[in-house]
């Protein structure tokens, strides 16, 4: 399920009796239906899943109740994520100033794969080439740290490569890119947020 997700991880203090497992569902099962939440999945001492539309969106949750001493709530607010298309234009403008520019271009989980939202981009940058006969770039694949530092390396180097063979499948000249990974290695936001991550995981042309 794609959309906003929040995660909220609860450990027991020390000296504290853990409350019963079942306990902690209950009380939480009674708030979310007084809330208008409806019980879509009750897994008894393990945990429960519930779902509820309010203000037109589709909200989930799912409780983990860990045997009642740490447990952890999931919160996701369903839809798309939203991505903003950069156009051709403003991926020359940032080249010109900066050198490089970061886009967004969404990959299938631990795959290669361009996912088709993000085709839109790969499209743009196809434009991009195109207008610019001259230019060369090279395309850079960039992940989280979430995993392997080793498969993210593989993963990246992947991805960009995979980015390239697009553009070339589009008509642009292998000559003009290169594709390079750096897996982790270069954040530019904090890994410890979803929002970070999602910035992290991100691929950039490098003028050359």
């Amino acid at each position: 399920m794609e959309g906003r997700k929040a995660r909220i991880a609860y450990a027991l203090s020390d000296g504290h009796k853990a409350p019963s497992a079942l306990a902690v569902i209950r009380n939480y099962q009674a708030i979310m239906q007084q809330s208008g939440w409806e019980i879509v999945e009750n897994r008894h001492d393990a945990g429960l899943t519930a779902r509820r539309v309010q203000g037109g969106k589709e909200q989930w949750a799912e409780l983990d109740t860990n045997g009642g001493a740490n447990y952890q709530i999931i919160y996701v607010d369903k839809g798309e994520l939203s991505q903003q298309v950069t156009t051709a234009d403003a991926m020359a403008s940032a080249l010109d100033a900066a050198g490089h520019v970061a886009l967004q271009i969404n990959f299938v989980t631990a795959k290669s794969t361009i996912r088709p939202e993000s085709q839109a981009i790969v499209a743009q940058i196809a434009a991009l080439l195109k207008s610019h006969p001259d230019l060369k770039l090279r395309v850079e694949g960039h992940t989280d740290n979430t995993g392997d530092a080793r498969s993210n390396q593989a993963l990246s180097v992947a991805r960009a490569k995979s980015v390239v063979a697009a553009l070339v499948l589009s008509g642009a000249a292998p000559a003009r890119l290169t594709a390079a990974g750096f897996g982790q290695d270069k954040p530019v936001a904090d890994n410890t947020s979803e929002d970070g991550r999602a910035r992290n995981r991100r691929v950039e042309l490098v003028k050359l």
